[in-house]
């Protein structure tokens, strides 16, 4: 719905574009906070990517897919986050444990693949996950409840499209 569909694509863009245009601010109680690590991280995520397009990356992603992940490099004698990259949903696969509990994630691009050990909430992959009644692990869509619109409405404009490259007339025979 998403590539091929016009206003999924602008309504996603926006909100994403939206979330990404918020400036950031830290307070300690009612004391604003004007330098910290965390801002310095959250100004310059990555080498490649700006906050903004970070933060773009990430929302749309949560939309589109239900998942956002970030992977968090860390300095080795600090344990401090250094930097953010954002991962595409669709080659991150969760592994699961005997007992049915994340063990993991496989992470696969053009054939090479990387193991992401889990290791709670002091594990350098954070998951974002939208709600899902039908699955535990993954998030679902927002496009998913939207889809019977889509597709109507993109059959309505490929049937307008035929009819305005018949010059208006119905094909076959009434």
């Amino acid at each position: 719905g998403y590539l091929k569909n016009s206003i999924a694509f602008r309504s996603i863009s926006l909100i994403a574009r939206s979330v990404a245009s918020v400036p950031w601010t830290l307070y300690h109680q009612d004391t604003l906070i004007p330098a910290h690590p965390l801002l310095t991280l959250i100004d310059k995520v990555n080498p490649i990517q700006s906050r903004s397009t970070f933060f773009e990356a990430l929302v749309s992603h949560y939309l589109i897919s239900g998942n956002a992940f970030v992977e968090v490099i860390s300095d080795n004698n600090t344990s401090l986050p250094l930097e953010l990259y954002t991962l595409r949903p669709d080659r991150v696969e969760i592994v699961l444990n005997a007992q049915g509990e994340i063990r993991g994630y496989w992470y696969r691009v053009d054939g090479t693949e990387r193991w992401i050990d889990y290791q709670g909430d002091e594990g350098n992959l954070l998951h974002l996950k939208s709600f899902n009644p039908t699955d535990d692990w993954y998030g679902l869509s927002v496009l998913t409840a939207v889809k019977p619109s889509i597709e109507l409405f993109d059959t309505v404009t490929l049937h307008n499209l035929s009819l305005l490259k018949n010059g208006g007339r119905p094909t076959g025979a009434l």
